[in-house]
């Protein structure tokens, strides 16, 4: 696999933050965002074979989680066994998303791809088996024009405006993943979950996955998803546990909030709008929306993958609230995501 489809990959797949960090660590230049990026390494007359090895890894293990709406279902060990012997002897069906794997299809390439999930590999590593699977969906992009790109006319007329925002629909090649884990109690289905993609689009694509899942295997081994509603009070209070970056609540006064941290590295809990408007009430508010953030170190710097609990106000009204995704972004890697994880696990042990 030559580096120009690697970055071609790399570009559909991770935010520019997290493809900067990942190039840096394979010792690769870096242009002014993901389009010159692309540009400088497809370059045919530079040899980038050195890093080919190192920057193939990095893909595979983010198309395993970056930017993914995530569901747990508690398994016994029992049936955790049996469903991973069963995944590593199933025999992968033929398809052009595998023989291109680790790197994606073209937006051409995807015009004759199927929206049902195919499966495309098996990863087995120390900490378990993922089942990856492949589909075409559509994503609503959202891209910023400048004056260059319009015809003269429309740029003149357009002049007012501090910014021009393009929107178009474009085939988007996902890849989901069933992760099984030689240890812990918990299953995670893991959906493709980019910034444009709708809510329910994500939600129809677990429930495909996991339909597809029980075909493949011949059982139905995921019943329910776990609750993570309480997970957001839990983590909120938990002082020294991340940055909370994205706070929304209710008070005892019948009001909602919702505040966001713009500074970066400040944590909404000591901040002091957010003390002062606490302790003015008296009493304890009510979360029901939190973005919390944590700093991970490697060797070239530190990461910063981001776990998002997104209800409603009006779920977290009724008498037993339920929550069951999580929204895992800005992952490097496994490393990162695994972290996330554990700290859910975590915290569910204890709610």
């Amino acid at each position: 696999m030559d580096m120009g489809t690697l970055a071609r990959s790399m570009r559909a797949r991770m935010p520019w933050p997290v493809g900067q960090r990942v190039l840096r660590q394979n010792e690769l230049p870096r242009g002014h965002g993901w389009e010159k990026t692309v540009e400088k390494l497809s370059d045919e007359r530079v040899n980038y074979d050195y890093a080919i090895e190192g920057t193939t890894n990095d893909l595979r293990e983010h198309l395993l989680c970056g930017e993914k709406l995530v569901r747990l279902y508690m398994v016994s060990k029992p049936a955790r066994n049996a469903l991973t012997k069963t995944l590593q002897n199933v025999q992968l069906p033929k398809s052009r998303f595998r023989e291109a794997y680790p790197a994606l299809l073209s937006e051409d390439e995807l015009e004759a791809g199927s929206s049902k999930p195919i499966l495309i590999s098996i990863e087995d590593s120390d900490e378990g088996v993922s089942a990856v699977f492949a589909s075409v969906r559509s994503l609503l992009l959202k891209e910023p024009l400048t004056p260059d790109e319009l015809p003269e006319g429309v740029a003149d007329a357009l002049s007012q405006y501090d910014e021009i925002v393009g929107i178009k629909y474009v085939r988007y090649e996902a890849v989901d993943v069933v992760s099984i884990p030689k240890t812990g109690d918990y299953v995670g289905i893991r959906v493709d979950f980019p910034n444009g993609m709708h809510r329910d689009v994500a939600e129809v694509a677990q429930s495909r996955l996991r339909t597809e899942l029980s075909s493949l295997v011949k059982a139905e081994h995921l019943s329910s998803p776990v609750n993570l509603f309480p997970l957001i009070d839990a983590m909120y209070k938990a002082k020294t546990e991340g940055t909370v970056v994205e706070l929304a609540f209710g008070t005892t006064t019948a009001s909602l909030k919702h505040e966001k941290m713009r500074r970066r590295g400040t944590c909404l809990r000591d901040e002091a709008y957010h003390k002062g408007g606490k302790a003015a009430l008296g009493s304890p508010i009510e979360p029901y929306r939190l973005s919390i953030v944590w700093r991970v170190p490697f060797s070239e710097g530190e990461s910063t993958p981001e776990l998002g609990l997104y209800s409603t106000a009006l779920a977290s009204g009724s008498a037993n609230p339920i929550l069951t995704d999580a929204v895992i972004r800005k992952c490097m890697g496994l490393r990162d995501f695994n972290y996330v994880e554990k700290r859910i696990e975590y915290f569910l042990s204890r709610v």
